[in-house]
C-alpha cells in the first residue's frame, strides 16, 4: 500500500495488467534528481502501452516533496514513505532504488543507483515486459 501525496491511497495490486516502475527516491538524492526526468520521458512515451511509474519519496516532509515537484512537475503518480517503512520491507538501501514490475506483479528488475548508462538499459527492459504476452 502506498499513499499519494494527495492522501490516496494505493495498493500495488491496483496496477495489474501494467508493467510498473517503481521508484524510491528523495529530493535531496542527486543521481534521483537525473533519473525522475528519465523516468518521465519513458513514461509519457509508453504509458498508452500499459506502462506506469509510481515514484515514491521518501522524504520526511510532504512540503519538500511538494516545493520539488513545484519547480519540476512529473506526470505519474508520487507516493510518500516518510518512515520508510515500505522501502524497508523492499530491501531499499540506496537511492534511487527502481524496481520494474510485470502484469503480473511479479518484481522483474531491482536496480539501484542512477546513472545516464542506466537508462538504455532500463528502458529496453520496459519495452520487453511491454512485449510480453498478457
Amino acid at each position: 500500500m502506498v499513499r499519494l501525496l494527495g492522501g490516496q491511497e494505493r495498493r500495488l495490486a491496483d496496477f495489474r495488467g501494467q508493467v510498473v516502475l517503481l521508484d524510491f527516491w528523495a529530493t535531496w538524492c542527486l543521481p534521483c534528481k537525473e533519473s525522475l526526468p528519465f523516468y518521465a520521458r519513458l513514461y509519457q512515451e509508453l504509458r498508452d502501452r500499459g506502462f506506469s511509474v509510481v515514484a515514491v519519496s521518501t522524504d520526511e516532509n510532504d512540503g519538500e516533496v511538494r516545493a520539488f515537484l513545484a519547480e519540476r512537475p512529473l506526470p505519474y503518480l508520487v507516493a510518500r514513505d516518510p518512515g520508510g517503512a515500505l522501502a524497508a520491507d523492499l530491501g531499499v538501501q540506496t537511492l534511487p532504488t527502481t524496481f520494474l514490475l510485470d502484469r503480473q506483479g511479479k518484481t522483474r528488475l531491482d536496480h539501484r543507483g542512477f546513472s545516464r548508462g542506466d537508462a538504455d538499459r532500463i528502458r529496453d527492459r520496459v519495452l520487453e515486459l511491454l512485449n510480453e504476452d498478457r
